[in-house]
């Protein structure tokens, strides 16, 4: 009963544009309406019944804030005269939503996104600078799924940037640092985040080579 009520809820905070933002009212954004995409995926795998195209709906808006050439992505879409910001974090947020609807990983364009995330991949030489949990969150599941040269890529730096910036000490330990801004989520959101990251790379990813 609560699963179907927060699936109701979710079909709520879809814009007329049928992308979702952090907030009902608020503009679309991509990785809110990435998360969504994962909500509803889980819902339909579960036996839930989903809202009629929510899928189609959510790749319409994708499709407004994507450089059909360079497959670059805009957070949100920009104000009338701006010009569109991209951002490794909206790629990722996009191939994660291309992917859990359908799109393969033989696709073009997922195979262009992930040629470009790649060069994203996340590093150690930040200075143990706090990583984006929610950005290497939707970049490991989006890398996991296109696989291959984007893959390896991405595991192998995030592997090396999530162990070294990992509180060791006092009663953080264990932890992880948020980023300065994660709007206010907390240690607790970042380490969840990074502990599902690292579960793709050693659950799933070994249960995909056995």
């Amino acid at each position: 009963m609560i699963k179907r009520m927060a699936v109701d809820h979710l079909a709520t905070l879809q814009t007329p544009e049928s992308g979702f933002g952090t907030k009902k009212g608020e503009p679309c954004d991509a990785v809110s309406t990435a998360w969504a995409a994962l909500a509803f995926k889980s819902a339909q795998l579960s036996g839930l019944s989903v809202p009629d195209g929510w899928s189609a709906g959510m790749l319409k808006w994708l499709d407004s804030v994507t450089d059909p050439e360079t497959r670059q992505v805009a957070m949100k879409a920009p104000g009338k005269g701006a010009k569109p910001e991209y951002s490794p974090k909206a790629l990722a947020s996009a191939m994660v939503i291309r992917l859990f609807t359908g799109a393969k990983a033989s696709d073009p364009e997922i195979a262009a996104a992930a040629a470009v995330l790649a060069k994203s991949a996340p590093s150690s030489a930040a200075g143990g600078e706090s990583p984006d949990s929610e950005f290497w969150y939707f970049g490991t599941l989006a890398a996991f799924q296109a696989g291959g040269d984007c893959w390896k890529a991405w595991s192998a730096g995030l592997l090396e940037a999530l162990l070294k910036s990992q509180c060791a000490e006092g009663c953080a330990a264990g932890s992880w640092e948020p980023p300065k801004a994660d709007g206010g989520k907390g240690r607790l959101w970042s380490t969840a985040l990074n502990v599902l990251s690292l579960e793709i790379c050693y659950r799933l990813a070994k249960a995909k080579k056995g």
